[in-house]
């Protein structure tokens, strides 16, 4: 948003601190301006200390069934009256976990690029029908021709 719209660091993070962004595998760090300890730039460098922070916020999905972030997502999920997943492996162990098939049927509209129609299919159906993978479609594709922002 920093580049793309000429914005200030802090207005750009006071948007995004609306936007619930749930990392359930973990993440490599938190970005400066979330102000927590575990923090790193960003920026490509690598050395021990980036490492250890990476290293320390990453999480196993097979590890913990009662993690906070899986909770949370399960709520937003629930409450959501859309949801669009982008880049999202729809793998059984993470859908679940997030308790897909007890979600209404037709909720969730997701990218599909490098599935076949069959693998598609297979998704839906696996995972109690209420996720439309969308064959082929990218992120951008995806928000601009299935994304409903009214």
């Amino acid at each position: 948003m920093q580049a793309r719209y000429g914005k200030g660091e802090k207005e750009c993070s006071a948007i995004l601190a609306k936007i619930p962004i749930i990392h359930l595998h973990g993440r490599l760090g938190y970005l400066p301006w979330q102000q927590k300890d575990d923090a790193r730039d960003y920026t490509p460098d690598i050395n021990a200390e980036v490492l250890r922070l990476c290293v320390k916020n990453i999480k196993v999905v097979h590890e913990d069934h009662g993690d906070a972030d899986f909770a949370l997502a399960r709520q937003l999920l629930s409450d959501a009256d859309r949801v669009y997943c982008l880049g999202f492996g729809y793998g059984s162990v993470n859908t679940d976990r997030l308790n897909i098939k007890s979600l209404r049927t037709n909720l969730i509209n997701g990218t599909g690029v490098g599935l076949s129609k069959k693998e598609c299919n297979d998704i839906r159906s696996g995972r109690g029908g209420v996720i439309e993978v969308c064959h082929e479609m990218d992120c951008l594709k995806l928000l601009r021709e299935v994304a409903d922002f009214s």
